[in-house]
């Protein structure tokens, strides 16, 4: 949870001023996103945890 907040504080808090509430929502609906879909990830052989789902036979949501 710790690694969780630290590049959440790195990757958006440092790098964005929000002008409201509802920017400061989507930027975080994006980040979790990523985070959850995209990034790559050494835990998971160099592959995004999609990539990684796929791989094992998970099917995806295309609309997440």
């Amino acid at each position: 949870m710790e690694a969780y907040h630290s590049i959440l504080e790195s990757a958006v808090c440092q790098r964005f001023e929000f002008e409201s509430l509802q920017e400061f929502k989507q930027v975080m609906i994006r980040w979790k996103k990523f985070y959850n879909f995209e990034r790559i990830h050494g835990g998971l052989h160099y592959k995004s945890p999609r990539k990684f789902l796929e791989s094992i036979g998970v099917k995806i949501d295309p609309n997440w």
